[in-house]
C-alpha cells in the first residue's frame, strides 16, 4: 500500500487545499526570475555577447573533468580526446562581439557539456551516468543561440535554466517575439502525464514525445469529432527555420487545459506517475534524474525551477529551512518530521519529495541512480535503484558511512508570501 498514490493521500491533512492559486504562482515565478542567478529572463537577454563573455559561458560548463572518464568501450578519456573536444568549441576563432540569436526546440533535445554524442563513464558501476550530459530541452522551449561548433552540428545555448550543447538538428530559428507569444498563448494544453504522444498533422506527419509539465497553445478548433486535442506544435522547416503546425493529441490522454491546481493531491498522484522509472542522469535514456522529477511536478502546476539539486536547494526561493553544518541527525529529524507533504528535501547531490510520515518515520519518492541501507541487526545492505523510488528515510544510506539524513542541509517548500495565499 505504501507503494500507491492513495495511501499517502489518504494520510495527509486537507488533500485538496489549494496551497496558492493562479495569480500567487505567477508572482512566485517573478520573484525567483528576480532572485535566483540561475534563472535566465530570455525576453531580456542581451541581443550581444563580447566574445570574452561567451567564452566564459562555454567554458563554465565544457570542463575538463578532475577525475578519469571512461568511453563506453572502456578506453580512458585521454588528452587526445580532450584536445579534440576542446577544439571542437572553436573559442580560439572568437572576437569582438557576436550576435545572439534564439531558437525554439521542436523535440526532446540532450544538452551537453562538449560538442558530442560521445558517452562518458567514470566506473563501471556507473556506467549508465553519462558525464558529458547536462539536462535536456522539450518541444517549446526557448533558447539563445550563442555560439556554434567547429563542424556547425552543435549550437551552444542558453534555456530559461541551463546552457549546454544541442545538436543543431533539433532547434528552429525564429522570432523571438514569435515564440514568446507562442510560449505564453493564454488557451495552451498542459501535459500531466509522464509522457504523451502529439501527432503533427503537417506533411507526412511525425509523433513529438512530450514530457511532464509541457505547455502548448490550442488550435483554432480545439477538439476534434472524436474528442482528440488540437494543439500548435514548433515544426522545424527545410532551412531551419521555425514553423508552427497543428498537432493532434489522443482523447484520453492524460493532459488538460491550464495547469494542475497546486495541492497535495496532486502533488502525490503527479509524483508516482514516474513511479518506477529508470533513473535518467540529466534527463537521459529518455528518463529524469532527481531534479527533472521534482521540476516536472512543479512544473505541471506552473513552477519554474532551477535545474540542478545543488541549485535548487541553495536557492532564494520559496520557504527554506537550512541546517548549520553542526546540526545533529536528531534536530534535522524533527524539521522533516513537520515537513509538508510535496517540501523538498536536500542533501548533498539529491533532491527529494516528502510524503509524509509512518509510525513517526519519515518516507520521501525520489529517484535514485544507487542506495544503501542497514537492517534491524545493523548489517550493510547495498542495492542499485534503478529509478524512481518510495523509501523511509532515516535508514536510507550514501555509503556504509553515511545516510541521506547526515547529508541532508535545506528542506524547501514552495510556498510564497507576495500575492494572494
Amino acid at each position: 500500500m505504501r507503494q500507491t498514490p492513495e495511501f499517502w493521500i489518504a494520510a495527509c491533512d486537507e488533500p485538496d487545499a489549494v496551497l496558492m492559486g493562479a495569480d500567487a504562482i505567477r508572482a512566485f515565478n517573478q520573484d525567483a526570475w528576480r532572485r535566483d542567478p540561475h534563472l535566465v529572463v530570455l525576453a531580456t537577454f542581451p541581443r550581444r555577447l563580447a566574445a570574452e563573455d561567451l567564452s566564459g559561458r562555454v567554458l563554465a560548463i565544457s570542463r575538463r573533468s578532475d577525475r578519469p572518464l571512461f568511453h563506453d568501450d572502456g578506453r580512458p578519456v585521454d588528452e587526445a580526446d580532450w584536445t579534440r573536444y576542446r577544439s571542437a568549441c572553436r573559442l580560439e576563432t572568437l572576437s569582438g562581439e557576436h550576435d545572439v540569436r534564439f531558437a525554439m526546440a521542436h523535440v526532446r533535445a540532450d544538452m551537453r557539456a562538449w560538442p558530442t554524442d560521445e558517452r562518458v563513464h567514470t566506473d563501471e558501476a556507473t556506467r549508465h551516468l553519462d558525464r558529458f550530459q547536462e539536462n535536456a530541452l522539450f518541444p517549446g522551449d526557448i533558447v539563445a543561440v550563442l555560439h556554434a561548433s567547429a563542424d556547425g552540428a552543435w549550437w551552444f545555448v542558453q534555456s530559461y535554466n541551463y546552457a549546454g550543447w544541442v545538436r543543431a538538428e533539433c532547434l528552429a530559428e525564429g522570432s523571438l517575439d514569435d515564440m514568446l507569444a507562442f510560449r505564453d498563448v493564454e488557451d495552451a494544453l498542459v501535459v500531466t502525464g509522464d509522457f504523451v504522444g502529439a501527432r503533427s498533422r503537417n506533411g507526412a506527419g511525425r509523433t513529438v514525445t512530450l514530457d511532464m509539465g509541457v505547455r502548448l497553445p490550442l488550435a483554432e478548433t480545439p477538439r476534434t469529432g472524436d474528442g482528440a486535442f488540437r494543439v500548435r506544435l514548433p515544426e522545424r522547416s527545410d532551412d531551419g527555420r521555425l514553423a508552427f503546425v497543428d498537432a493532434v493529441i489522443d482523447a484520453g490522454a492524460d493532459v488538460r487545459i491550464g495547469h494542475l491546481p497546486y495541492t497535495r493531491r496532486n502533488l502525490v498522484e503527479q509524483a508516482f506517475k514516474f513511479l518506477g522509472e529508470p533513473y535518467g542522469w540529466g534527463h537521459s535514456r529518455n528518463a529524469r534524474d532527481c531534479t527533472g522529477l521534482v521540476s516536472e511536478v512543479y512544473r505541471s502546476m506552473g513552477f519554474v525551477l532551477p535545474r540542478n539539486s545543488n541549485q535548487q536547494g541553495e536557492s532564494p526561493i520559496g520557504v527554506n529551512r537550512r541546517f548549520a553544518p553542526g546540526a545533529t541527525v536528531e534536530d534535522k529529524l524533527d524539521q522533516v518530521r513537520a515537513a509538508d507533504v510535496g517540501d523538498l528535501l536536500y542533501s548533498t547531490g539529491h533532491v527529494m519529495m516528502c510524503l509524509g510520515n509512518l509510525e513517526a518515520q519519515p518516507w520521501v519518492i525520489h529517484d535514485l541512480a544507487g542506495a544503501g541501507w542497514r537492517d534491524d541487526d545493523g548489517r550493510y545492505h547495498e542495492r542499485e535503484f534503478t529509478g524512481v523510488s518510495v523509501t523511509p528515510l532515516v535508514s536510507l544510506h550514501m555509503s556504509p558511512e553515511v545516510t541521506y539524513l547526515d547529508e541532508m542541509y535545506a528542506i524547501k517548500s514552495i510556498r510564497t508570501t507576495v500575492g494572494e495565499p
